[in-house]
C-alpha cells in the first residue's frame, strides 16, 4: 500500500560509540599553502566565510612570505626541521600526509582541503559517521602510480587494476577513527622515505606520477572500512552547471585551481581592514581536554588489514565477520527463460559461498511449476500474489516488479543481496557482507550520469517534480545499477530507497514519467540513483570488483584511464554480469549445482 512518495533522508548515524562521543568535538578545516597559492587560499577562505562562518581554518605555512590576517584563520608554521630533507621539495607532496597527521593530533576532527578547493556545502556528518571521508577521481589509480610504491607495501599494481584514483586534496578524518591508524600513519612513514613517496621513474610511464594520490588510494583500498565517495559533487573541477556562489546547489566541494574566476575571493573577511569577524572556535584548546578518552593504544582498529586489497585481507587474515550463511541471503526473480542463468547463479554461490541461501520469486505460475521441479540445494521458492498488482507491474518489460520484490524480501527476511539472474559470483562474498554491514546498503555505479539516462528534458522535469526534487542536483552524478543491490535490515535504506521506489512503481503516473534514453539500462537505475544521491551519507561503489560485464575487450590496457562506461574485469572480481552484452552461453557454474540434501 504505497502512499504519495516521501523521501526520507539518511540520518547519518555514527557507526560506533566512539564516533557518537566524538560528535561534540568541533570540526577544523585544514589546508597548507606556499606563497604561490595565496590567491587560491583567499578564495577558500571566502567560501568558508559564506558556507561555514565561525568554523576555524588552520593554514600550515609551507613558505608564505606575507602576513595572513583573515577572520577565523590560524597560521601554523610547518616544522620542516623535524623531517627528512626531501620533504622541503614541495612538489614531492611528502608534506601532505605529515600535515594531516599533525592537524589530526592537534584538533581531533579535521577536513583537509588543498588550498585550490572551495567549499560550497558541508560534509561534517559524513566524517562523523565514517571516521574518514575521501572522494574519488575519474582517473585509474595504476595509471598515475609507480612500482616502487607497490613494492614498499608488499603488493603489486595488478591488485589495483581499474580502481579509481582517490583525490589527495580532500581528506576528512577523526583522531579516534580506525582510518587514522590504518591510513594516515602508514602514509606518514611512506612520506618520510623518498623511495616510497618518490620511487624511481620507469621508462614507459604513461602520465606524471601522482605522488600523494596513489599513496592515499593504495591505503584506502587496503582497508575495508573506508569507501570513498565517487561522486562529482565532492571533487569535480569541470562542473558544467552554472551556480550562484551564494545559493545552495548540488556541488559541495569544487577544485577551483586553474578553472576560471575565483568566485569567493571578495567574501574573505580580513581583520586588518576592520571587517567584522565571526565568532571563532578555539578548537585546539577544546580538543586538548577531550583527547585522553580517545587513546589509541587501548583500542582495536578494525580497518587495519595486512592484505593488498579487501578481498585478500579477508582471505589472508580470515577476519571474523557476521555469519553470512545465516544472516545474508541472495534474492532474485525469474521467468521461464531465465532458468539456465538461475542455475549458473546458484552454482556460482554453491562454489564460492556454500550454505548461503537463494530466495527465488517466480514471476508467473508456469515458472513456479518449473522451479518446484528443481531440487537444487539452498534454493528456496517464495511467492508474491501478483494478481493484487496492476497489469503493468506484472509486465516484466516495465521492471515495476523490482520494488515489489525488494519490499517483500525486506519485510520477510534479514539482510539480503538482490541480483538479476544473469549474474554469477566469482570470489568470496565476505567483502560484500562487510560493505553491507558497514553502510546499511550496497550499490555500484555503471556508466554516464543519472540524468543522461532520461529520454528527454520533459520526462526529467516530470519525474523530479513527482519527488519534489531539483534535477540540477543530480546532473553529472554517476548512474547506479539496480541489477544488484544490498539492503540491511533496520537500516536507513528501507525508508529511503525501498519504500519510495515501491511508491513510484505502484503509481503509474510516476512510473511513466521515467522514460529511459537509448543509453539507459533501465528506468529503475534512474530511480534508485536519484534516491541514493538524495540520501545524505551514501554514494555508490565504483570499484570494478562489484560490476563487470562479459563483453569487454580482452586486450584491455589496465594502465590507461577508462571512462565510466568501460568496465574492467580483474582477478579480484566478485560480482560478474554474465548475461550483459549477450554472453549467455559461457556459463561456467552450471555443473556446480548440487541436489538438495535430505
Amino acid at each position: 500500500e504505497a502512499q504519495k512518495i516521501k523521501v526520507i533522508h539518511d540520518p547519518c548515524k555514527p557507526r560506533s560509540d566512539l564516533e557518537h562521543e566524538g560528535a561534540n568535538v568541533p570540526l577544523t578545516v585544514v589546508t597548507a599553502t606556499s606563497q604561490g597559492f595565496l590567491n587560491h587560499l583567499q578564495n577558500l577562505v571566502g567560501s568558508m566565510h559564506v558556507w561555514a562562518p565561525g568554523v576555524q581554518l588552520v593554514v600550515y605555512d609551507l613558505g608564505i612570505k606575507k602576513k595572513i590576517d583573515y577572520c577565523n584563520v590560524t597560521v601554523v608554521k610547518f616544522p620542516f626541521k623535524d623531517y627528512p630533507v626531501h620533504v622541503k621539495k614541495l612538489r614531492n607532496f611528502a608534506w601532505k600526509a605529515l600535515v594531516i597527521d599533525l592537524a589530526t593530533q592537534a584538533y581531533g576532527k579535521v577536513l583537509y582541503l588543498d588550498s585550490g578547493y572551495e567549499l560550497r556545502g558541508f560534509i561534517q556528518k559524513r566524517i562523523e559517521k565514517d571516521g574518514y571521508f575521501c572522494t574519488g577521481m575519474g582517473d585509474t589509480m595504476t595509471r598515475g602510480s609507480r612500482d616502487g610504491l607497490f613494492k614498499y607495501f608488499n603488493t603489486t599494481s595488478q591488485d589495483f587494476y581499474g580502481k579509481p584514483m582517490v583525490a589527495g586534496g580532500v581528506s576528512g578524518l577523526t583522531y579516534w577513527g580506525g582510518a587514522y591508524e590504518a591510513i594516515i600513519k602508514p602514509a606518514v612513514e611512506c612520506s618520510k622515505d623518498p623511495k616510497c613517496i618518490m620511487p624511481a621513474k620507469p621508462g614507459n610511464e604513461l602520465r606524471s606520477f601522482g605522488k600523494d594520490q596513489p599513496l592515499f588510494s593504495l591505503l584506502v583500498y587496503k582497508n575495508w572500512c573506508v569507501q570513498c565517495h565517487m561522486d562529482t559533487a565532492f571533487t569535480d573541477h569541470r562542473v558544467r552547471v552554472k551556480y550562484d556562489p551564494l545559493k545552495v546547489g548540488r556541488q559541495v566541494l569544487f577544485h577551483r585551481r586553474n578553472q576560471g574566476k575565483s568566485l569567493y575571493k571578495k567574501h574573505a573577511k580580513n581583520k586588518e581592514k576592520g571587517e567584522t569577524c565571526f565568532k571563532e572556535d578555539v578548537n585546539a584548546k577544546l580538543w586538548s581536554h577531550q583527547k585522553a578518552q580517545f587513546h589509541h593504544q587501548d583500542r582495536d582498529h578494525p580497518c587495519t588489514c595486512q592484505g593488498s586489497t579487501m578481498l585478500s585481507c579477508v582471505k589472508k587474515n580470515k577476519r571474523p565477520v557476521t555469519d553470512v550463511t545465516t544472516t545474508y541471503r541472495f534474492v532474485t526473480a525469474v521467468q521461464k527463460k531465465d532458468m539456465r542463468m538461475l542455475q549458473n547463479l546458484a552454482g556460482s554461490l554453491q562454489h564460492h559461498a556454500p550454505g548461503v541461501k537463494i530466495i527465488v520469486y517466480p514471476l508467473d505460475d508456469e515458472t513456479q511449476s518449473i522451479l518446484e521441479s528443481k531440487d537444487w540445494d539452498n534454493l528456496f521458492i517464495d511467492t508474491i500474489d501478483w494478481e493484487h498488482f496492476p497489469g503493468y507491474v506484472r509486465d516484466y518489460s516495465t521492471l515495476a516488479f523490482l520494488p515489489v520484490v525488494w519490499k517483500t524480501a525486506a519485510d520477510k527476511y534479514n539482510s539480503f543481496f538482490w541480483l538479476m539472474p544473469g549474474y554469477e559470483i566469482q570470489n568470496s562474498i565476505d567483502p560484500l557482507s562487510l560493505l553491507l554491514n558497514r553502510d546499511g546498503m550496497f550499490a555500484s555505479t555503471i556508466w554516464g550520469d543519472t540524468l543522461e539516462g532520461f529520454k528527454d528534458s520533459e520526462s526529467i522535469k516530470a519525474f523530479y517534480n513527482e519527488l519534489n526534487l531539483d534535477p540540477k542536483d543530480f546532473k553529472f552524478r554517476p548512474l547506479c545499477t539496480a541489477n544488484h543491490l544490498g539492503f540491511k535490515k533496520g537500516s536507513w535504506s528501507y525508508n529511503s530507497i525501498i519504500i519510495p521506489s515501491l511508491a513510484c512503481a505502484l503509481d503509474k503516473e510516476c512510473w511513466d514519467t521515467l522514460k529511459p534514453s537509448k543509453k539507459a539500462k533501465s528506468k529503475v537505475d534512474m530511480l534508485v540513483s536519484t534516491l541514493i544521491y538524495n540520501s545524505t551519507c551514501y554514494t555508490c561503489n565504483r570499484d570494478h570488483d562489484y560490476y563487470a560485464w562479459s563483453g569487454q575487450s580482452k586486450s584491455t590496457d589496465y594502465r590507461v584511464s577508462k571512462p565510466l562506461d568501460v568496465v574492467i574485469r580483474g582477478s579480484s572480481q566478485i560480482l560478474y554480469n554474465r548475461w550483459e552484452n549477450g554472453d549467455k552461453e559461457s556459463y561456467g557454474f552450471i555443473d556446480d549445482v548440487v541436489p538438495r540434501k535430505v
